[in-house]
C-alpha cells in the first residue's frame, strides 16, 4: 500500500536516472566492443586445415628422424679410405682453429661437431674424429722418398 502512496519522481530524478543507465550501458557496449574485436583477431580455426597441418608436422618429423638415421648409417659404414688404404677426407683448418673435413664417400663432414650432431653416441663420434685425423692422407704414389 505504501508504493502506491509514493510521489511521481521529479524531472531532476528521472534525468539522473538516465545518465546513469546511460554510462552503464556506454560501459558494457565498450566491453562487448572489446570482445568483438579480440574474437575477429583471431584466426579462423579450419578443422580440416588443423588435421593436414598435423599430418604435415608428423610426416616432417618422420622424415627428418629417417634423414638423420640415413646420415649415421652412411657415415658408420663408409670407410672413409682410398683404395690405396689413405684418407679420402679432405682436411681443412678452419678459421676457428679447429681442423674439419669432408668424406666424398659418405658425403658427410667429420669434425668436432659430430659429437654434437649425435649426442646419444658422443664418444663414438669423437672417436672417429680422432681416428680419422690419425690416418695417412694423400696418395701413397704421390709421396716422394729422397734417398
Amino acid at each position: 500500500m505504501e508504493k502506491a502512496l509514493e510521489a511521481p519522481l521529479t524531472m531532476s530524478q528521472m534525468l539522473s536516472f538516465f545518465e546513469k543507465m546511460m554510462e552503464k550501458n556506454a560501459v558494457q557496449t565498450k566491453e562487448m566492443i572489446q570482445t568483438i574485436v579480440s574474437e575477429i583477431r583471431k584466426p579462423p580455426v579450419d578443422p580440416v586445415r588443423e588435421v593436414t597441418k598435423k599430418r604435415e608436422k608428423e610426416s616432417k618429423e618422420k622424415n627428418e628422424k629417417e634423414y638423420w638415421e640415413k646420415n649415421l648409417w652412411k657415415l658408420l659404414n663408409c670407410k672413409h679410405e682410398r683404395e690405396d688404404g689413405t684418407c679420402v677426407v679432405g682436411w681443412a683448418t678452419q678459421s676457428d682453429g679447429k681442423e674439419r673435413g669432408y668424406c666424398p664417400n659418405c658425403n658427410n663432414g667429420i669434425g668436432p661437431e659430430l659429437a654434437m650432431t649425435y649426442p646419444e653416441r658422443a664418444e663414438e663420434m669423437t672417436a672417429l674424429y680422432q681416428e680419422m685425423r690419425r690416418r695417412p692422407r694423400g696418395r701413397k704414389e704421390n709421396v716422394r722418398y729422397v734417398a
